[in-house]
């Protein structure tokens, strides 16, 4: 729609052609933002809108500067204008991070398109921009160019600029047999540490545990760099409850006021690459404890389902709930305005947070509130429950502790219910915690999965009805 050069004048008297109002409105109900009620009122969908505003931005011309000259704000813009620069300056920052390796990566480049590193079919392992709904392999011609070329092998498509950067980081090489991996996935950890025991307020091996401890908790240190660099912005919590795991993540002071407030619609985004390095995370520690235990899988599944049944003696274990989906909810927001602080502490959808924030926005004022605290919540289904029933003796905790914990380390703990420690012994404890992190990975994997083909089934340039094959499409970012 462009903007009104004559502000402070009625509309019908500030646009120039109506023909380009109607045609960016037959544009948005088209592409699914807006629905029609009835005549001159439109509803607005809020998911589509922020999926917009997560969209990887175009390339700003020269015929757009020109275009946007002689306005009284940063750079001569109206605010909306500004924040959508600020956008495509993130997406530079972050093409720039993933081309140079850079860790860690730059804030608040990261929340809005983060980047990792993946292995390839082809056993290499590049450093990728992870959205929910695409891995992008950086390169410098993406920085003024809007198409790109996509493979869809897995849960989430692999794109580039160029179909042979596909082909050299997908194909299977003459000399493997088969591929390294079926498709493109985060690379593991590099190193874990552990069991250890959090007891007394001192981080020492389990084996060294008193026999008769009884507050303390189980835990490994992971050694990855994207999950550390989350982890010193962000902790974690994980529970069952309800018939539901909710993966709880809690902003720092220092995040929220500096980085969130900057891309507020990035939450989503956030979310599903967490999920992302969680799962690898998991997945790792898991290896690394049933290695240690000298079980198989199998073995190590039947063991921690024999610990929860003595921790959980007579009392009910938890159960799946019958009918659910995968959910983003802000539990918690904390904001400062005209002096005041105020909470607003109630699930809210990403739609009601973010017309939450509209009330508050105040375009004559350069900064009309500040955040100082966000804790969101996924809310994932676990249809198999096992993982359920096993977070029914306690729940996860993952942080990095810096007064603990070496530098580089995050720290995934099991703290245990009331009574359960009682009942088994720490070293029973840490089979059910290996049990645990295995058996999540399963619903993790579903919930990325789902939320990957929730977004690719959006939009104009919708991928869901195309067969999910190797074959290169190009798409419009």
């Amino acid at each position: 729609m462009g903007y009104l050069k004559e502000r402070g004048k009625p509309i019908k008297q500030a646009v120039k052609s109506w023909k380009q109002v109607y045609d960016a409105i037959n544009r948005l109900m088209r592409d699914g933002v807006i629905t029609r009620r009835e005549r001159g009122e439109y509803a607005v969908n809020f998911e589509a809108c922020v999926r917009y505003a997560n969209a990887i931005p175009k390339a700003i011309g020269n015929r757009d500067y020109v275009a946007l000259r002689g306005h009284d704000s940063i750079l001569g813009l109206p605010p909306q204008w500004a924040i959508v620069l600020l956008q495509r300056q993130y997406f530079e920052r972050a093409l720039i991070d993933a081309t140079q390796g850079t860790t860690p990566p730059s804030w608040p480049a990261q929340a809005i398109y983060p980047i990792t590193k993946v292995v390839t079919p082809s056993g290499l392992r590049p450093t990728v921009i992870d959205l929910p709904d695409r891995y992008i392999l950086p390169s410098k011609s993406l920085l003024h160019r809007s198409v790109v070329h996509c493979a869809y092998l897995g849960p989430k498509p692999v794109c580039s600029a160029t179909p042979g950067q596909l082909y050299h980081y997908l194909a299977q090489p003459v000399y493997l047999p088969s591929p390294v991996v079926p498709y493109p996935v985060p690379v593991a950890p590099t190193k874990v540490v552990g069991p250890l025991a959090d007891y007394d307020r001192h981080l020492i091996p389990l084996s060294a545990l008193p026999h008769n401890a009884r507050k303390y908790e189980v835990g490994y240190q992971v050694f990855d760099p994207f999950l550390f660099d989350f982890h010193q912005h962000f902790n974690a919590e994980l529970k069952g409850r309800q018939g539901l795991i909710y993966l709880t993540v809690k902003s720092r002071h220092a995040v929220t006021s500096d980085v969130l407030a900057k891309v507020i619609t990035s939450l989503p985004v956030l979310a599903s690459y967490y999920l992302d390095i969680l799962e690898q995370a998991l997945n790792a520690m898991a290896e690394y404890g049933r290695s240690q235990l000298g079980l198989t899988t199998p073995a190590l599944m039947a063991s921690s389902q024999a610990v929860l049944s003595e921790a959980l003696y007579r009392r009910p274990k938890p159960r799946p709930a019958k009918s659910a989906v995968t959910l983003l909810l802000v539990k918690e927001v904390r904001y400062r305005r005209n002096g005041q602080d105020y909470t607003v502490r109630r699930d809210l959808t990403l739609g009601e947070f973010t017309a939450l924030l509209g009330e508050l926005v105040d375009y004559s004022t350069e900064r009309p509130f500040k955040l100082t605290y966000i804790e969101f919540t996924v809310v994932i289904p676990d249809r198999a429950g096992l993982a359920l029933r096993l977070l029914g003796a306690g729940y996860l905790f993952i942080y990095y502790n810096a007064n603990k914990d070496p530098y580089g380390a995050v720290r995934i703990e099991f703290r245990p219910y009331k009574r359960v420690t009682g009942k088994v012994t720490p070293q029973d404890l840490n089979v059910l915690f290996c049990g645990l992190a295995k058996a999540l990975t399963l619903p993790l994997d579903l919930a990325k999965r789902a939320w990957a083909r929730a977004w690719l089934a959006w939009g104009p340039h919708s991928t869901a009805r195309r067969p999910l094959t190797a074959v290169s499409t190009k798409v419009w970012m």
